[in-house]
């Protein structure tokens, strides 16, 4: 239920950000910095989900109850068909001898075995992808099975699981753990019915169970397979451990009389070996795998919260002061002096005294500019990446934001592209850029600038990268 809940108000928050773009920034920042002073609570995903419960109207979005609700249809589906798999698969091997006894080495290896080969490979996959195995998301990505798992998962959540925003490794561990925990409920409910059958026909059927193979195996390496196999469970049920003289008595071959009554009774001990068999090392590996891969879709859940560009937006608007330099609504804060506020004849963006400051192809005026923010640093297309690295290289690193002014009126080209990602190379991915959009003559942006830039960012790889109006925090 608290894995439910947590996805329906992830699908929820990220559409209600995505949709309130629309809303003017200074709008959004008073209304989120009102609420984020109204609680104290501690960590970016309590902050958010706290908010998200403050938040008026919150309560009126359905999407993620939609997906909430198709997840749960799946899984009940998934339980139903492996549970009449698991029924009609132990009736088909228990019955499938005829009047000879029950070959457990088909039985058994069919049934659980091979089961157990898939789990193994499952945890080792698994485990490699928590790791972050490289090789393994390649391989993955090679035979197309990620996208195919993302593709899926998008289309149950109605277009909620798209790239955008920063979120295309939040979906892809969100899909895989939502694909384990999906398959987990199929495997657990295929045991289920497995032990439902064999208990029925325990009941009412004198069960046999014997071996025979065409290798030419001696009845002690026989023995010695089912003793290791049968070790978890010797300590607490010794009449569970088949002994070399049961597995002696226990060969049989097709073209040998029918087994006589007092041979039957003797094959019937091997049912208790037999359910063990299927609880420990069939339905007990899926219960772990299940409660572990649940869990893990529990964590990927939070991810995918938090790796939204609009959440990080979010967050900042939170935890910070923001001031409207020169207006009536500027929130009172002890560096709002340290800082001139721009006459109407000289309209600049309000950036913090705190934030580091880049200047994108002459966004501003730099002799205008230098004369509000001294520390600002200007990067244009013309310089080199050895420059550019070189300005990067010497900026603040005290700051957790970086504010970075364009022309809004110029779209971002491939160059910004590349020095996005040399920005990155430089300053590490913690780092959170607030790309601000400066119209022409302090301006107002046109709305049509704002939404290029906006869906330029949402195709980008990183979820610390947003756009803000021309009001920009500070950081306390």
């Amino acid at each position: 239920m608290l894995r439910a809940s947590l996805l329906q108000q992830t699908i929820d928050i990220q559409a209600w950000l995505e949709a309130d773009r629309s809303t003017p920034y200074s709008e959004r920042v008073k209304r989120d910095r009102a609420l984020g002073q109204q609680f104290s609570v501690t960590g970016d995903i309590p902050k958010v989900l706290h908010w998200w419960r403050m938040l008026p109207g919150s309560q009126l979005m359905r999407e993620g109850a939609a997906v909430v609700r198709y997840r749960r249809r799946i899984r009940q589906g998934l339980w139903l068909f492996g549970i009449l798999s698991g029924l009609s698969l132990c009736r088909a091997g228990l019955s499938l001898a005829g009047s000879y006894p029950v070959n457990l080495l088909g039985f058994v290896g069919g049934l659980v075995g091979l089961p157990l080969v898939l789990f193994v490979m499952t945890v080792v996959a698994s485990t490699l992808r928590s790791l972050g195995s490289q090789k393994l998301s390649h391989w993955m990505n090679t035979i197309n099975l990620n996208i195919g798992l993302i593709g899926l998962w998008d289309k149950l959540g109605g277009g909620r699981f798209a790239a955008g925003f920063g979120q295309r490794d939040g979906r892809g561990r969100l899909a895989y753990w939502q694909l384990i925990s999906f398959s987990q409920s199929f495997a657990m409910a295929f045991f289920f019915g497995v032990l439902a059958m064999f208990l029925a026909q325990l009941a009412t059927t004198d069960l046999t169970f014997g071996w025979r193979t065409t290798l030419a195996l001696q009845a002690q390496s026989v023995h010695g397979v089912f003793y290791v196999i049968a070790q978890p469970w010797a300590w607490i049920w010794p009449a569970a451990v088949p002994d070399i003289e049961l597995v002696n008595v226990s060969r049989y071959f097709r073209l040998e009389p029918e087994i006589g009554q007092a041979r039957a009774e003797q094959l019937s001990q091997w049912w208790p070996f037999v359910l063990m068999t299927v609880l420990v090392w069939g339905l007990l590996p899926r219960l772990l795998l299940s409660a572990w891969a649940n869990w893990r879709l529990n964590v990927a859940t939070y991810e995918f919260l938090r790796e939204h560009s609009e959440v990080t937006a979010l967050l900042d608007r939170l935890n910070s002061a923001w001031l409207v330099f020169g207006g009536k609504d500027a929130e009172p804060d002890a560096c709002a002096a340290e800082v001139e506020s721009p006459s109407p004849a000289d309209p600049l963006p309000a950036v913090a005294v705190t934030s580091a400051l880049l200047i994108w192809n002459e966004a501003l005026p730099r002799n205008r500019a230098l004369q509000k923010y001294p520390s600002a640093v200007f990067i244009s297309t013309w310089q080199s990446d050895e420059d550019k690295r070189a300005l990067l290289e010497n900026l603040t690193v005290s700051s957790t934001s970086l504010t970075l002014l364009v022309k809004s009126w110029e779209p971002p080209l491939l160059e910004f592209d590349d020095f996005l990602a040399l920005l990155r190379e430089v300053l590490g991915r913690d780092r959170t850029v607030v790309i601000v959009p400066v119209a022409m003559n302090g301006a107002q942006v046109a709305p049509v600038d704002l939404t290029v830039w906006m869906q330029a960012t949402e195709r980008l790889r990183d979820a610390r990268i947003y756009v803000a109006g021309t009001l920009i925090g500070e950081v306390l």
